[in-house]
C-alpha cells in the first residue's frame, strides 16, 4: 500500500513538472510551434487520463479478494452450497470488498456506501435491528450484521421465499354455504317459484364457485360444502364475498326471504380439527341471523364480514316445538331446577324467567330464580315491590350464594336472555353446573357458556319473553300464569320492540296475543314504563346534546359529569329513533356507577350489532352497546366515529 502510494505521489510530480515546462514552452517558443505543442499536450493528456482509467480498473479488480484465498476452496463451496455471501465495508459505510456471490454487480457495489443497496440497511448500522429481508436486483436476501466488525453477511433465500409463499397459497381452506330460510320458503311454494327459486339462488351459488376454480359440492337442499386453498380464500375477502349481496338482490327480485351464511376454516390440516370449526362457525353464523361471512383460523379470533340483514322469521314452529319437548325432558331428569338470568334484570329477562319457573314447576319441586340481591332495571324494580306477596308465594327467589350451597351435581341451570358468562348474574353457579340450558334471543357472539347440553337461541325473535310464550304453548298440559307474570312478559315484549316498532313478526304478535289471553293486561304494562318527573328531565339532557351525522345517524354524548341510569340511557336511545331519517341512534353517557356507556339503536337497515362489536361490545342487530369501566365519553364518542368513517368507506355496515 505504501508503494502504490509513493508511485502515485511520483507520477503526480511528473505530471504537474511536465505542465509547468509546457506552460514555459509558450512564452519561448514561436507561434508556428505552438500548434504542434498543443496536439502533443492534448495527446500525452489523453495518454495519461487512459493510463489513470485501466489503473483504477486494475485497483478495483485487486480490492476483490476472491473467497478461495481467504477460506480455501472447501469454504467456497460450502459459501455457495448455502448460497451465502460477505460484503465488508469502511468506517464510512463504503463497501470496500465483496465475495464471489456479487460478482456480478462488484463494479457498481465497491466504493459505494452500503445503504445505496437499500436505505433499510441503516437498522442494522443503528442497533434497531442485527437482521433483515430485502429485496436486490430481483432477488431475496437475508442479512446479518456483525457487531464486532464491519462486515455483512448475506443468504440469497429467493427459493426458500418462493417455496414458502406457495406453501402459504396452498393451505387447505375448508368452507361452508348455507341458505338460509331456503326449505321454509319452498316448502310452501309450487313447483314453479321452486324452479325459479333454484334458478336464481341456487345455481349462481354453484356458478360463482366454480368460476372461481373453487371445488363446491351439495350436502342438502340448503348447504355446500367448499374446498379451495389460501389464495383462493384472500380473494374472496378482498372483493368482499360478493356472492351476498348478489343473492341478496336476487331474492328482492323475486320477492322472497332467502339469504347467503358462509363460514370458512382456515389455519390446521387436520381434517377432524376443520371439520368441527366449520360445524361451530355455521352453528354461529345462523344463531347470529344469518346472510353473513364467519371465519376463523385456528386457535384465534373468530372474524364476521357482512351481517348487514335483520334475521328472517322462521315460519315454522317445528323448532319450537322440539325445544320445548326436550327442555321437559331435561327438567324430568334433575332433582333441581335453578333460572339464571344476566346481571342487571330487566322487564323481558324477568318475565322470561318466571315463565320457565311455572314451566319448570310442572316437572321438578325444587325450582329456583336465582335473582335476590341483583340489580334490577329501576321500573321493573318498582312494579316486583308492588307484587311482591304474589311473587313470593308462587316462586323461590334465592341469591347466588344461597344456590351454591343448594345446588347438587345433578342440578339443572337454565340461563335466560343471555349466553356470555360476563353478562351472567350467577356466573360461579354457571360454571359448576354440569347441566346447562341457553334460552336466548340475542345474536351469539364467540364467547359463549362453555358445555351446555342444550341451546336455544334464535336471534329472528324480539324477546326471550317471546321463546317462552311458545314453549308455554307447546308443553302438553296447560300452565297457568298468574296475571302479574303475564303482564310483565308482555312489557318485555314492549320494551324490546320499542312499543312493536322494531324485530316485530307475526310470530312476536301471536306470542303477545297468547300471553294476554293468560291475563296480561296492557294498560299495567304501559304505566309500568311511564317515567317519572326526574327522568323525564334527565332523559331532556340526554336529547340536548344530540347532533346527525352522515346524513342518517344521530349521535348524543353527554360531555358533562352528568351521570345517568341506564335504563334511561337506553329509554333515550329508542325514543331518538323516532327522529325522522334516522337510521341509527348511538348514545354515549356515564351510568352511577362511573361506567361510561353507549346504548345503540336501529331501524333494521343497520347492523349496530356489528359497530359495538368492533368496540369489543355486543348486543342485537338492532339493539345492543359497549360498557368501560374505566373511559371517558370524549375517547368513547372518538372511537366511535372512527369506525362509522372506515363502515362508510367499506359500504358495508352504513349505506
Amino acid at each position: 500500500m505504501a508503494n502504490k502510494l509513493k508511485g502515485l505521489i511520483s507520477g503526480l510530480i511528473i505530471y504537474i513538472t511536465i505542465q509547468i515546462l509546457a506552460l514555459g514552452c509558450c512564452f519561448i517558443l514561436k507561434p508556428e510551434f505552438l500548434i504542434f505543442l498543443s496536439l502533443a499536450f492534448l495527446l500525452l493528456n489523453v495518454v495519461l487520463a487512459i493510463f489513470v482509467f485501466i489503473n483504477y480498473q486494475k485497483d478495483l479488480r485487486q480490492r476483490v479478494v476472491s473467497i478461495t484465498e481467504v477460506l480455501g476452496s472447501e469454504g467456497q463451496k460450502a459459501l455457495e452450497i448455502g448460497h451465502l455471501g460477505i460484503m465488508t465495508y469502511d468506517d464510512n459505510y463504503v463497501i470496500t470488498w465483496i465475495s464471489e456471490l456479487f460478482d456480478e454487480y462488484s463494479k457498481e457495489l465497491i466504493g459505494q456506501k452500503v445503504t445505496k443497496i437499500s436505505s433499510d440497511l441503516r437498522y442494522l448500522f443503528n442497533g434497531e435491528a442485527t437482521e433483515l429481508k430485502l429485496e436486490f436486483k430481483e432477488r431475496n436476501y437475508r442479512i446479518i450484521s456483525k457487531e464486532t466488525a464491519q462486515v455483512l453477511f448475506w443468504q440469497d433465500i429467493t427459493e426458500i421465499t418462493d417455496l414458502n409463499k406457495r406453501f402459504q397459497d396452498n393451505k387447505l381452506v375448508i368452507g361452508m354455504i348455507h341458505l338460509d330460510n331456503y326449505n321454509d320458503t319452498v316448502q310452501n311454494e309450487d313447483e314453479q317459484v321452486t324452479a325459479l327459486i333454484n334458478a336464481n339462488i341456487r345455481q349462481p351459488v354453484v356458478d360463482w364457485a366454480k368460476e372461481r376454480n373453487i371445488f363446491i359440492r351439495r350436502l342438502r337442499s340448503d348447504r355446500f360444502i367448499l374446498i379451495l386453498n389460501e389464495r383462493k380464500y384472500l380473494e374472496l375477502e378482498e372483493e368482499q364475498f360478493s356472492i351476498l349481496d348478489f343473492i341478496r338482490l336476487e331474492a328482492q327480485k323475486i320477492n322472497i326471504d332467502i339469504s347467503l351464511s358462509m363460514v370458512f376454516a382456515r389455519g390446521s390440516n387436520d381434517f377432524s380439527v376443520m371439520d368441527e370449526m366449520i360445524n361451530n362457525l355455521l352453528e354461529l353464523a345462523l344463531s347470529r341471523g344469518g346472510d353473513q361471512v364467519v371465519m376463523r383460523i385456528y386457535q384465534k379470533e373468530v372474524k364476521y364480514f357482512g351481517g348487514t340483514s335483520e334475521a328472517v322469521e322462521k315460519s315454522s314452529k317445528v323448532k319450537a316445538r322440539v325445544m320445548a319437548k326436550t327442555i321437559r325432558e331435561l327438567i324430568n331428569k334433575a332433582p333441581q331446577v335453578f333460572i339464571v338470568g344476566h346481571e342487571i334484570i330487566d322487564f323481558d329477562c324477568m318475565g322470561a324467567m318466571l315463565a320457565m319457573s311455572r314451566i319448570a314447576q310442572r316437572d321438578c319441586n325444587e325450582v329456583y330464580v336465582v335473582s335476590e340481591g341483583m340489580t334490577c332495571d329501576k321500573q321493573l324494580d318498582e312494579a316486583l315491590t308492588k307484587f311482591l306477596p304474589t311473587i313470593s308465594d308462587s316462586h323461590q327467589f334465592v341469591s347466588e350464594e344461597e344456590a351454591l350451597v343448594l345446588v347438587g351435581t345433578k342440578a339443572l341451570v337454565i340461563c335466560i336472555d343471555h349466553h356470555h358468562l360476563g353478562l351472567c348474574g350467577a356466573p360461579e353457579l354457571v360454571n359448576q353446573a354440569k347441566n346447562l340450558i341457553v334460552i336466548d334471543h340475542h345474536r351469539r357472539g364467540e364467547s359463549f357458556f362453555l358445555r351446555p347440553t342444550l341451546v336455544y337461541v334464535e336471534p329472528s325473535a324480539s324477546s326471550s319473553s317471546e321463546l317462552l310464550a311458545e314453549l308455554l304453548a307447546y308443553h302438553p298440559q296447560e300452565i297457568e300464569l298468574e296475571p302479574f307474570e303475564s303482564t310483565l312478559m308482555l312489557t318485555g315484549i314492549i320494551v324490546d320492540t320499542n312499543h312493536f316498532r322494531i324485530r316485530s313478526g307475526t310470530r312476536t304478535f301471536e306470542a303477545a296475543a297468547f300471553i294476554k289471553t293468560k291475563g296480561a293486561d296492557l294498560q299495567e304494562a304501559e304505566s309500568f314504563l311511564k317515567d317519572s318527573f326526574d327522568d323525564f328531565e334527565n332523559k331532556n339532557k340526554i336529547f340536548s346534546y344530540s347532533r346527525i351525522i352522515n346524513d342518517n345517524l344521530l349521535i348524543a354524548a353527554v360531555k358533562k359529569e352528568d351521570t345517568f341510569k341506564r335504563g334511561i340511557i337506553a329509554q333515550a336511545a329508542n325514543e331518538l329513533l323516532d327522529v325522522q331519517n334516522i337510521e341509527a341512534v348511538f348514545v354515549i353517557a356515564k351510568t352511577e356507577n362511573n361506567s361510561c356507556v353507549i346504548s345503540a339503536r336501529s331501524k333494521g337497515r343497520i347492523n349496530v350489532q356489528m359497530i359495538m362489536e368492533k368496540m369489543d361490545g355486543g348486543g342485537h342487530f338492532s339493539a345492543a352497546g359497549v360498557q368501560r369501566e374505566n373511559g371517558s365519553v370524549a375517547l368513547l364518542e372518538s372511537e366511535l366515529l372512527e369506525i362509522l368513517k372506515e363502515d362508510k368507506n367499506e359500504s358495508n355496515t352504513i349505506n
